[in-house]
């Protein structure tokens, strides 16, 4: 099992480079979840944006009780009005000791 998990994820939650790992779209605009196939383990996550003039921020991290999976939950927003906007940004995840 790899210590880190890394990768570049387009406005779309399609993986552009990384791989071990899956992304989806949560639901509304700019809102995205990573799954991790870690089991029982927990990572430390970073994600930066792409784009200038928005932000991103893990909004949840969490182990799923029922799959094992590490579910992170990612947001990106717009600088000035903090409105979610689909875009492309990056995630390291390191495994905690």
């Amino acid at each position: 099992m790899p210590s880190y998990y890394a990768g570049w994820v387009l406005g779309t939650s399609s993986v552009r480079f990384g791989a071990g790992f899956t992304v989806r779209r949560i639901g509304v605009t700019g809102s995205y979840q990573i799954a991790l196939p870690a089991p029982g383990m927990f990572h430390a996550t970073m994600v930066t944006p792409s784009s200038p003039n928005v932000y991103a921020r893990v909004s949840l991290a969490r182990r799923d009780a029922l799959t094992g999976q590490f579910l992170i939950d990612v947001e990106i927003r717009t600088v000035t009005t903090g409105l979610l906007i689909d875009g492309e940004f990056n995630f390291i995840a390191l495994l905690r000791s």
